[in-house]
């Protein structure tokens, strides 16, 4: 497996600071950062495609951390100093493992489903915790898949993905598209399953 040492804020370190802070440099390398032990755990678990690992010195790394390295595919890993790690790490204590992990595409139709689904439609989320929390929530109930629809924050954004507690990786999410795409899709769900009733919450 490829290696890579950091010693300073070079052109790839730049590359992992605008995963973290970057919505539209998220979507333009299609890549998303990820940190936490249960968050990289349920991506490994889930076939998640894994870009790089990111630690500071292999000689300091947990017996987990060495068999997450020994045991996943990636394409490069890179090592930092300690500085360099600490600076990127969402954590008052750096992590020892980050991850660079793939996005996966938005199509209602690859959705998995049972046989009796329930799909949960979140319009415009404003704030990056609720959005975590609904994730968490929607994989606790056991839905088949959350749809998100209109502006709102980013669903790659690293404070979702903490915010999810590992439910980010284990539920379908799909950020929809036009209306007229999600009344297509719904109108085949309809044909599908024989029929569908439709929910509608407000604050």
């Amino acid at each position: 497996m490829k290696t890579v040492k950091i010693f300073s804020k070079n052109a790839a370190y730049q590359k992992f600071e605008v995963l973290k802070t970057n919505r539209n440099k998220r979507y333009k390398y299609g890549e998303f950062f990820v940190e936490g032990v249960r968050n990289i755990n349920e991506a490994i678990k889930n076939k998640w495609e894994i870009s790089s690992f990111i630690y500071s010195s292999e000689s300091r790394l947990s017996d987990w951390a060495k068999n997450i390295l020994n045991g996943t595919k990636t394409e490069v890993n890179y090592v930092l100093t300690e500085q360099l790690m600490t600076e990127l790490s969402e954590k008052d204590s750096a992590s020892e493992l980050l991850a660079v992990v793939k996005m996966r595409s938005d199509d209602f139709y690859s959705l998995k489903l049972s046989d009796n689904p329930v799909i949960v439609l979140f319009d415009r989320p404003s704030n990056k915790g609720n959005l975590g929390t609904m994730i968490r929530s929607c994989d606790g109930f056991g839905v088949d898949a959350l749809i998100l629809t209109g502006h709102g924050v980013d669903l790659y954004d690293p404070e979702v993905v903490i915010a999810s507690m590992g439910s980010f990786f284990n539920l379908n999410v799909v950020r929809g598209g036009s209306s007229e795409s999600l009344n297509e899709y719904f109108d085949s769900l309809e044909k599908c399953y024989g029929g569908l009733n439709i929910v509608g919450t407000t604050s």
